[in-house]
């Protein structure tokens, strides 16, 4: 996830976080702040902790990234 995917993410989750100020019971809203803040919590920690690849460009996180991931949850 790039700099303006994760923006356009925060984005989302201040209007969700919105809507839930004035629907607090909403379960859905609630959901879709939960699901957010994963994701960006989820692109953070592949940024900043795990191992890259060693195959140059690709940016796809590796098996151990996924197994660890995996074990977070």
């Amino acid at each position: 996830m790039d700099a303006a995917e994760i923006e356009l993410y925060n984005q989302k989750l201040s209007e969700v976080e919105l809507a839930l100020s004035a629907d607090p019971d909403n379960s859905e809203l609630q959901q879709l702040k939960d699901e957010i803040k994963d994701l960006l919590s989820l692109s953070a920690h592949l940024q900043t902790d795990s191992p890259r690849t060693d195959k140059g460009d690709n940016n796809l996180p590796s098996t151990w990234q996924y197994e660890q991931m995996a074990s977070t949850k």
